[in-house]
Formats: C-alpha cells, structure tokens, sequence
C-alpha cells in the first residue's frame, strides 16, 4: 500500500488527479480488507483521500476524510501526537474551505498548540499552522494578526534552512508580501515579491 500511495502522490504532482484518486483510493481498500478496525495505515489513507478530494473542488468529502481520520487517531494515540497534530491542521483546512471560520480558527489554533508541544516552537511543522493560521486571519480581515503569523514563519524557515533557496522559504516571502498589501504597504509588497522572485531564480 505505500507504493500505491507513492504512486499516486506521484501522480498528484503532475497534477493527473484521476490517478492519484485511482492509486491511493486502491491502497485505502487494501488496508481495510488487511486491518478492518482502526490502524495508522487506514488513517494515513483517509488523509490521502481528504488531499484529492480537495483539490477537485469535493469539499463534502474532503471534510468527512478528515474528520474519520481524526476521529481514528484519537482513538488510536492517547494526549499528544503527530497523528492528532496533523488531523487537527487538515480539519482546520476543510472548515476554512467550507467558510466556518469559527470551527476553522478551533482546529488551526489546536494543531499550533500540539505541534509547539511535539516539535517545538522554531519547527517546521509549527511554521507550516502559522502560515494556515494567517491565511485563516487574512480572511476574515483581522490583516494585523495575518502579518504577524507570516512574519514569524518567515523568520523560522529562514532560520531552519540558514537563509538558503527554498520553496517553504519563497511561499513565506510571497505570502509576507501580500500582507504588506493589505496593510497599504506597497513599497514592503514589491521588496518581498522580488526576494521571492529573485529566490525563484
């Protein structure tokens, strides 16, 4: 089953979305005949298929993935885990991709909390729910808070990779420059987009 995932995650990058569904949906029917009760591998795959539904525009699905992954993982890992972390991060997703910022703002804030406890507060799993949590920010208006997140995912990912070229470091510097925008800061927008660009180079 990895390699079906792997494979269709590989599809997923060529943006053939048919065959990553067709790839990791296989793998998901695999565990469930070789598991039939709660197992990490049924979970991961839940996961995988909550990713494609949502990029086909399936938010229904997307949302009850999930959420049964969720569900699962709390079922199978007791108080803090990475498991829980990320189930809490995708849920947040799924709720902002349905416009409940209430329930989205509920999951994001969770899954910074359980990753600054597992992975600590300059990683980058902690930088990724900061980036999700200004973009939940920047949504509903609120363009201060989004600057803040954004400026100090900026500055861990810089950090972690000791300012070298990086796309995780290029997406801060694009999503810092949209801030900067909101904020009526035109001059700081274009200096971040070009860093991005010059980075892209």
């Amino acid at each position: 089953t990895n390699t079906l995932n792997r494979i269709g995650n590989t599809y997923g990058k060529l943006g053939n979305l048919e065959n990553e569904y067709k790839f990791c949906l296989e793998a998901y029917n695999i565990n469930l005949r070789m598991f039939k009760t709660d197992h990490e591998s049924i979970s991961r795959s839940l996961n995988n298929l909550g990713v494609i539904y949502g990029k086909q525009g399936d938010l229904e699905n997307e949302f009850l993935h999930y959420y049964e992954a969720y569900l699962m993982n709390k079922r199978l890992f007791v108080g803090n885990h990475i498991h829980i972390a990320n189930s809490l991060y995708n849920l947040g997703l799924a709720y902002g991709n349905r416009n409940d910022s209430k329930n989205e703002f509920k999951y994001k804030l969770e899954a910074i909390e359980m990753y600054k406890i597992l992975c600590g507060a300059n990683s980058l799993e902690f930088s990724k729910a900061l980036n999700a949590l200004g973009a939940a920010y920047g949504r509903v208006g609120y363009f201060e808070k989004e600057f803040r997140c954004y400026n100090k995912s900026l500055e861990i990912r810089e950090n972690i990779y000791n300012k070298r070229d990086n796309l995780d470091v290029i997406i801060s510097l694009n999503n810092l420059g949209l801030a900067y925008y909101k904020l009526g800061n035109l001059e700081y927008q274009i200096k971040y987009y070009m860093k991005a660009l010059d980075m892209c180079k």
